[in-house]
């Protein structure tokens, strides 16, 4: 039950994250850096929780190190993308193209071994249809809006995959905030090599 409902709150956490970021945007204010004060707004609040409950979580030895390096900058690179995706197309828009990202996992694992049925294969038939209606005969979305989305699919796959793969047998509490502390690093850098914008929110 608690794995369900974790995974429900951070749907529903997900589901809310994108029409803000996208008025935030839409507002005047650069995606980098609004992504970057989320980030590390996450990272002081997890590292005092962690301290305050249970200081041993924030040991990490060097194997685990190098796996969160890994993950952690490949999902730096996929939520930069995602966010400033929303500066050229729009939150619904974002939305519809990111409903295939379970499918894109699905083909990913699929390479590691595990099996992949008639219904998977249907459901991707399914959604690359979809998604041609959605942008093929249109040709109204901005080409760089769906390059950076096909990206942000894409890493986050990969990065979902690699949790599966390297990063299972360890506390999720240590993970998350390891992995939260290098993206927050990935995200900083491509703020400062944008300009470092800065805007009030």
């Amino acid at each position: 039950m608690m794995g369900w409902s974790m995974a429900l709150a951070s749907t529903g956490a997900a589901a809310l994250v994108t029409p803000l970021v996208r008025s935030a945007v839409n507002g005047g204010m650069d995606p980098l850096a609004l992504l970057l004060a989320r980030l590390s707004i996450a990272v002081v609040l997890l590292a005092a929780t962690l301290a305050l409950t249970q200081p041993s979580l924030l040991r990490m030895d060097r194997e685990l190190a190098g796996r969160v390096a890994l993950v952690g900058g490949i999902a730096g690179v996929e939520i930069c993308c995602f966010f400033l995706s929303l500066a050229w197309i729009d939150s619904s828009m974002s939305a519809m193209l990111k409903s295939v990202q379970p499918l894109v996992v699905l083909l990913l694992l699929s390479l590691g071994g595990e099996a992949l049925t008639r219904r998977h294969l249907l459901r991707l038939a399914v959604a690359a249809v979809g998604i041609y209606l959605l942008v093929g005969p249109s040709g109204l979305l901005s080409s760089m809006g769906l390059i950076l989305t096909g990206l942000s699919i894409l890493l986050y796959a990969i990065h979902l995959v690699l949790l599966q793969w390297r990063l299972l047998d360890y506390d999720p509490r240590t993970v998350t905030f390891y992995l939260l502390v290098v993206m927050t690093l990935v995200v900083a850098l491509f703020w400062a090599v944008q300009g470092a914008t800065w805007s009030d929110p």
